[in-house]
């Protein structure tokens, strides 16, 4: 039974539902096309501009109960905007919904209104014109009795206002998920209630964000008077991020300018939370701390809105017990308070300004004050004094171009600066700073610097250090004088930094220093390209400097004196004075970069009076084994002038290498020079010579050569020594010299030597008196090439022959001159010059003492026939000696008669 009644009673609501759908599809059958006309006459009639919606239809089941007439894709143009393709609102669906039976009536009332998808584009222009501003002054004349708005509530779902006003320069860009506006609108005064979930995707007053996407809440109850565009705040509930504040206030809209009046108050805000609502130009630092501490805040907004004013907004804000800590080291700033205050006065001119402010960090203290006028153009006045554990400080800040640093400072500081669209510009500044046992190091040098104490005093763009004294590496250090535009530099990386001061040092260890650069290169370099070196182009240097002790490998140098300045790119020293190697030093030396990174060296130095065994030993023998401070001893002069480019890896490019070297040594002695040794085991080994030449003692002699005086000027190009003819008097041999080294070990010498101290002895050559060198001895020519490592050795017959020009144009001047001092011929020849006759050694005088007796005249007699029959075979011999001679290269020795005296008794 129950189951037939069961189905009964379906059947029937079906039938009723059928019945109901049917029902409601003809009313809106019979009724759409009069509700759509009715709207969009009515909107015509209410509107500035006119809508496009291609589509409209009356639905019930939208909006149920109510009946709607629902727009799809509604667009109102920007009728302000000169492109017509600008939009002022686009909405997906748009429902005007009115009450069923009012409309089945004929008496279409709007009471609520509800968008979806909707999108707007609202704008003010500089001459104050709105483009939202499209409904007609006066609706209520033209309404038609059967379609009206009687609204109760405006209902919003997924909508995107954009609201920029260029006349106060502000924006405001937000989204609201769902928002409810409810009230009689159709009255004129009303109370309206506001509900609203919002992202504040960009809040922006003036040249400042002061929200980006944050989270809000709205809950507002206003009194609405249309007559007097009134709106006044009874309560209003504002959360950003769940920061609450209290807004009251009114709003009054006129035709020439608006007016508001609020006051917005907060307590008990987390700092933690404000800072995040900040604006993010100020506060992006801050990101990498934490913030604890609650803060009172109370603002007020007040003024009229128009072309020429805008509201005046000022806040009081202030902490206690609050602090800021570090979130990787967890250093911190306990203690902090300060008292705050926020004011944009009616011209959009804006100001921050910290007073009082307190905080700790380990047992220092600092104190101060900050403020910032026109936040769009900032102007920075910062008053602070106090005393830090620079550890700490450094642990706070977390500095990436601060790798260590420790010691204490106290600090007592005033500026004031402006910032400017691409500068900061210090307009006046003052303070002291006082360092102790600081010490600090770079991530981008391995240099430490250590036990720095010491005064800087700031006076405007300039500081003036006092008693700077510490140490680089095992170096100390001690400045006075100036650093002029400091603080530009410091703020700008267009500005220029020029030192001035006095650098002294006790000991300057220059080995240190640069294995410390090396081995943070080779750090560098491991782990990515090598950066180039380069000078600063905004540093400029200049410092008058003494080093009392400085030390670079085997060199030692004392009492240097001399300026380095760093000008243009372009290092250099001058007047720079030293002690070493037992001499007096004096050079200039200058580094230029070039525009390709690389480097012009030139370098002007006079050594008097140097020891240069010792000066070859410092300089570690020039990394050559040819000639070491083993092999040569004396006292010499040295000047030269030298050029060369160098690599920005401060390689050397010996290509490029331009240097001439003027050298004088005096008292010298070669001590095992391998080249001379060289040379007496070829004499040795050459039977031709060994005929003449006591090779064996030569080769002895070798050993040690000692030289009175050597003077020369050699030249370095193209990658070789040019060494000019020079003459080396020795006590084995006259030498003359000269010849080509390559840098890369090839070689081209000339020698030639007087061979008399080496030709075997005769002692009846020297019968009649020691032999006396008249210049014109016998020489032996030598030519030495091919490499070093395995030179080539022979006799040089076009050298012999150019010496035996030399001397044939040497002995036709003596006759000329001799002509003209004698005769009178060349007198006219200014060319040639009077003769001066050489001077000659004084005669020998032997005396023999002869018997009266008879056996001794004829004992005479024999022996004079005997030493005639002696001289005769030596002429024979000394004959062939010349013979010998000629085939060696060697130019035969001119002997004179030897002048005898016979005295009897």
């Amino acid at each position: 039974m129950w189951l037939k009644w069961t189905k009964r009673i379906l059947a029937g609501l079906g039938i009723l539902i059928v019945l109901i759908v049917a029902f409601f599809f003809t009313v809106v059958y019979i009724y759409e096309d009069e509700v759509k006309q009715y709207a969009i006459d009515e909107l015509n009639k209410n509107l500035k501009v006119k809508v496009k919606a291609p589509d409209i239809e009356l639905t019930i089941w939208d909006q149920f109960p109510k009946a709607s007439l629902r727009f799809n894709d509604v667009l109102i143009p920007d009728y302000l905007s000169e492109n017509e393709q600008d939009t002022m609102m686009y909405a997906k669906h748009i429902y005007l919904s009115f009450d069923f039976w009012d409309m089945m009536a004929g008496n279409y009332k709007v009471q609520t209104v509800s968008l979806e998808g909707a999108i707007f584009n609202l704008k003010v222009n500089k001459e104050g014109e709105s483009n939202f501003d499209i409904f007609k002054e006066d609706t209520t004349a033209t309404q038609d009795t059967k379609f009206s708005f009687a609204l109760k509530e405006v209902r919003g779902k997924d909508i995107q206002i954009a609201y920029i006003d260029s006349l106060t320069n502000q924006s405001y860009i937000g989204y609201a998920p769902d928002l409810t506006f409810s009230g009689d609108f159709k009255e004129t005064v009303y109370d309206l209630k506001v509900k609203a979930k919002l992202k504040a995707k960009k809040i922006r007053s003036g040249g400042v964000t002061f929200i980006k996407d944050k989270d809000a809440t709205l809950d507002l109850a206003m009194l609405i008077d249309r007559k007097k565009n009134k709106y006044l705040i009874q309560k209003g509930n504002v959360n950003i991020e769940e920061l609450l504040f209290d807004v009251t206030g009114s709003y009054i809209d006129k035709a020439d300018s608006s007016s508001v009046n609020l006051d917005v108050k907060g307590k008990n805000i987390d700092l933690a939370s404000a800072i995040t609502i900040l604006p993010k130009e100020y506060m992006a630092t801050l990101d990498k701390y934490k913030a604890k501490g609650l803060v009172v805040f109370e603002a007020k907004v007040k003024g009229m809105i128009n072309e020429q004013e805008t509201p005046r907004t000022s806040a009081n804000f202030y902490l206690q017990g609050g602090s800021l800590t570090e979130l990787n080291t967890k250093t911190s700033i306990s203690d902090l308070s300060f008292d705050g205050f926020f004011d944009s006065d009616t011209l959009g001119t804006s100001m921050i300004y910290l007073d009082d402010i307190k905080g700790k960090i380990d047992v220092g203290q600092i104190n101060g004050q900050v403020k910032i006028e026109n936040l769009d153009n900032p102007k920075v006045i910062v008053s602070s004094f106090g005393s830090v554990n620079l550890k700490q400080l450094k642990d706070f800040l977390q500095s990436e171009h601060i790798e260590q640093m420790n010691g204490q400072a106290d600090f007592d500081l005033h500026f004031i600066g402006q910032s400017k669209p691409d500068d900061f510009q210090i307009l006046k500044s003052k303070g002291e700073f006082t360092f102790k046992n600081a010490s600090l190091k770079l991530p981008s040098s391995a240099l430490s610097y250590s036990q720095i104490f010491g005064d800087l005093v700031l006076n405007q763009n300039d500081a003036v250090i006092s008693d700077f004294h510490g140490f680089i590496e095992d170096s100390d250090f001690r400045l006075d004088g100036a650093i002029k535009n400091l603080i530009p530099y410091i703020l700008s990386d267009q500005e220029i930094l020029t030192i001035e001061a006095d650098l002294r040092t006790e000991k300057l260890t220059l080995d240190n220093i640069l294995k410390a650069t090396e081995a943070s290169g080779d750090q560098i370099f491991t782990q990515q390209e090598p950066e180039p070196f380069v000078f600063p182009d905004n540093i400029h240097l200049n410092l008058k400097s003494q080093i009392n002790n400085l030390y670079y490998g085997k060199f030692d140098a004392t009492k240097v004196n001399g300026i380095v300045t760093l000008y243009d790119q372009k290092l250099s020293t001058k007047n720079v004075s030293f002690l070493a190697n037992d001499g007096v030093y004096k050079c200039d030396v200058a580094f230029a970069q070039n525009p390709n990174l690389s480097f012009v060296w030139t370098t002007n130095l006079v050594a008097t009076d140097i020891d240069i065994e010792n000066f070859f030993l410092e300089m570690d023998n020039f990394g050559q084994q040819y000639l070491t401070n083993e092999h040569i001893k004396g006292k010499g002069n040295v000047q030269l002038d030298m050029a060369v480019m160098v690599n920005n890896d401060f390689s050397i490019d010996e290509k490029t290498l331009v240097a001439e070297c003027e050298l004088h040594v005096k008292k010298g002695q070669l001590i095992n020079q391998p080249s001379l040794l060289e040379i007496g085991d070829y004499f040795n080994e050459n039977k031709l010579v060994k005929v003449v030449v006591d090779t064996e003692k030569l080769q002895k002699k070798l050993k040690s050569v000692k030289f009175s005086d050597l003077h020369n000027t050699i030249t370095i190009k193209d990658s070789k020594i040019y060494i000019p003819k020079m003459t080396l008097e020795t006590n084995v041999l006259d030498l003359n010299l000269s010849g080509i080294h390559g840098f890369n070990d090839s070689i081209d010498y000339h020698f030639n030597f007087r061979l008399r101290k080496i030709l075997y002895s005769n002692k009846k050559q020297e019968e009649f008196g020691p032999l006396v060198d008249d210049e014109l001895g016998a020489k032996l020519f030598l030519h030495m090439y091919g490499h070093l490592d395995d030179p080539i050795y022979e006799l040089d017959s076009e050298e012999k022959h150019e010496e035996i020009k030399k001397n044939i144009q040497e002995e036709k001047k003596n006759i000329k001159s001799i002509l003209k001092s004698e005769v009178g011929i060349f007198k006219q020849d200014t060319s040639v010059k009077a003769y001066n006759e050489p001077e000659k050694p004084s005669p020998t005088f032997d005396i023999e003492w002869e018997e009266f007796d008879q056996e001794d005249d004829d004992s005479n007699e024999e022996k004079t026939e005997s030493e005639n029959t002696k001289k005769k075979k030596k002429k024979e011999k000394d004959k062939g000696m010349n013979k010998l001679f000629q085939k060696l290269g060697i130019q035969p020795e001119e002997k004179e008669p030897k002048v005898e005296y016979e005295i009897e008794q």
